[in-house]
Formats: structure tokens, C-alpha cells, sequence
């Protein structure tokens, strides 16, 4: 008996449609993109550090140093400058070692003041006269403005002032000028009442040396 054959059903296959067929991407996963090692450097940490490029300093950063530094040299100019100014005006002033030149100007401007603060009601004109000899620029014209109330009110009053300076300081000297301080007492009478008052005063003295002689250029109450 023959052998039974089988038909054979042939299979069909489906048509492949375009872009139908997976691509492998080119994509790796985390994993495999940490897992490879990193790629080798030819400069060690200190190599970097050392070709990094320096940061730029601001310009006002760079104002700041130059303006720093100025201040300090002018700081040390000036105190230079004060140093010999302070040492200059030092040497200048002989109040303190020239005795003789001090004891000369506060013996005549004590006498000065004595006599332009010290009148008559019946003789102011000596009085005026004194001034005149001894008193210039604002010192002349302070004295004349209060001696005009003086002659209008002296005669009224018929008064008597006495003047005496008890204390005479230096306390600038140079070979032209110097600056006082005096302490004057004053003492005075009213004839038309019998009244005697006494009072002290203070004044800031400057004079000036006109040859041998110390003329009071400036008077100012203290």
C-alpha cells in the first residue's frame, strides 16, 4: 500500500509595511553612559588651577587702591607741611625766650592803657592826646567812638576814672608784632553823687613796633 501523502498548505506572509521594522537607536540608557569610564585628562588638579584664567579685577576695585594710595601720601605731605609750619611759628615766637624783648612791649602797653583809660571831666583832652600817641588803625577808631560818649557824660557826672593794669601776659612775640592779654583795674568817682565804684576788665591787646616804640593796633574786650 502506497504512503498517503500530505498536502502541503504554503503560508502566507505579511506584506511589510515601511517603517513597520524596529531601528536600533544610537541612544545609550543612564546605566551604560555611567558605567563608562571617564575620558583621561593630560593635566592633573594643580595643572588645572595653574592655566585657569585670571579674573579680570573691576575698575572700581582699581580707582579704589589708586584713590587709597593718593590719600596716603597726602596725608604724609601734609602732616610734613604742618611739622614745619608748627616748628616755624615756634622758632618765630620769642614770648618765651627773648625776656628782655617780652618785658619791653608789656611795660609799654601797660602804660599805654593806663593812660588812654584813665581821664578827667575836666581834662579829657589830655586824655585824647595819650591816645593819639599810642593807638592805630581799628584800635584808634574803637577808642574814639566810646570816647565821645565819654566827654558828653565825664562833665555831667564830673568823673574821675583811674585805670592800672595788674596783670600783663605775652603770648605772641615776633621782632614786629605781638599779641597780649592784660588785666586791668579801674576804679571810679562821681563828684556829683560822692560815689566810688571799682571793676575789673580784661582785653586782648595787638600791637606793632614802629622803631623802639609798640603802637596797639587792635583792642578786643574779653
Amino acid at each position: 500500500m502506497a504512503p498517503t501523502r500530505r498536502a502541503t498548505v504554503p503560508q502566507r506572509r505579511r506584506p511589510a509595511v515601511a517603517g513597520s521594522r524596529p531601528v536600533r537607536t544610537a541612544t545609550r540608557s543612564a546605566g551604560e553612559r555611567e558605567a563608562e569610564p571617564p575620558a583621561e585628562s593630560g593635566a592633573g588638579p594643580a595643572e588645572v588651577a595653574r592655566v585657569r584664567p585670571r579674573t579680570p579685577r573691576p575698575p572700581l576695585a582699581r580707582w579704589l587702591i589708586a584713590f587709597a594710595a593718593a590719600a596716603v601720601l597726602l596725608a604724609g605731605f601734609f602732616l610734613v607741611q604742618g611739622w614745619r609750619t608748627t616748628n616755624s611759628a615756634v622758632a618765630q615766637n620769642q614770648a618765651l625766650v627773648n625776656g628782655p624783648g617780652t618785658a619791653e612791649v608789656a611795660g609799654q602797653v601797660a602804660e599805654a592803657l593806663r593812660r588812654v583809660f584813665s581821664y578827667r571831666h575836666d581834662d579829657t583832652a589830655s586824655t585824647e592826646a595819650a591816645a593819639s600817641e599810642v593807638l592805630v588803625d581799628a584800635a584808634r577808631a574803637q577808642y574814639d567812638t566810646l570816647f565821645a560818649q565819654v566827654r558828653e557824660q565825664a562833665p555831667q557826672q564830673k568823673l574821675v576814672l583811674s585805670t592800672k593794669a595788674v596783670s600783663t601776659g605775652v603770648r605772641e612775640l615776633t621782632a614786629e608784632r605781638a599779641v597780649l592779654l592784660v588785666f586791668l583795674d579801674q576804679t571810679a568817682t562821681r563828684g556829683d553823687n560822692n560815689q566810688t565804684s571799682a571793676s575789673a576788665a580784661q582785653l586782648g591787646v595787638t600791637a606793632r613796633r614802629v622803631g623802639e616804640k609798640w603802637l596797639i593796633t587792635e583792642l578786643q574786650p574779653r
